[in-house]
């Protein structure tokens, strides 16, 4: 019927002014982390290398966070958890929630790692610091996992997941990272060193979650979800 149509055309264009407003969110916090990269007092000639260290580094991980969201959530609503169904979508707002803290620890982690380069690494400052940017880093990474199946149903997702035996090995190589990513916060590793071994081990995660959904999961997943919701 036409109140239907009308209903239906509503809370397409709620659910499509929700997805822009937490984009707009997201690529604030992740400009907030570039900010504090850019505006950190150049350092004297002995630590230049080591700040364009962590400079590039942390770069690389704002990069690899936008990934995680940016290109792996679908921006328009008929494929987003929104429209599924209220449970989905009260759940991705929280997981969203605790995705954007994430995003805005890493960067400060990072604006403290660039601000003292020369850090002794074997201090409980220390190495509290490293975890304050690994645990934030591997949230960040994690919660990706847990996001992007709530768009088709967790359950759909997996169980489509695991009948591959590839994608699986990805998840799971994907989900030993975090550990690491967090396991390697507990060696004494001066700012430069910690925050390059962090960009790659972000780098290698991208890398296999690109891989993951070249083999499939995204875009036929989510062509299936709007079928079944037309």
């Amino acid at each position: 019927t036409c109140a239907d149509r009308a209903a239906s055309i509503c809370v397409w264009r709620a659910v499509s002014q929700a997805i822009y407003r937490l984009n707009e969110f997201m690529f604030l916090q992740l400009g907030e982390t570039v900010l504090q990269l850019i505006i950190a007092d150049l350092p004297n000639d002995e630590d230049t290398v080591r700040h364009w260290i962590v400079f590039s580094s942390g770069f690389v991980i704002v990069l690899c966070m936008l990934y995680t969201y940016s290109l792996t959530e679908p921006h328009h609503a008929e494929a987003h958890a929104f429209k599924r169904s209220e449970l989905a979508g009260i759940t991705y707002s929280f997981l969203f929630g605790l995705k954007a803290f994430a995003v805005l620890i890493v960067g400060v982690a990072v604006k403290i790692a660039i601000a003292d380069v020369d850090a002794p690494a074997d201090t409980s400052t220390a190495e509290k610091q490293r975890l304050e940017l690994g645990i934030a880093l591997a949230v960040c990474f994690g919660l990706q996992l847990l996001m992007t199946p709530l768009h088709v149903g967790i359950h759909r997702f997996y169980a489509a997941l695991l009948r591959h035996r590839t994608r699986a090995l990805m998840v799971g190589i994907r989900l030993a990272l975090l550990f690491a990513i967090v396991i390697v916060c507990f060696a004494d590793l001066m700012p430069a060193s910690f925050t390059a071994i962090q960009a790659g081990l972000s780098v290698l995660e991208i890398c296999l979650l690109h891989h993951q959904r070249s083999l499939e999961p995204s875009h036929v997943v989510i062509a299936d979800a709007i079928r079944v919701s037309a």
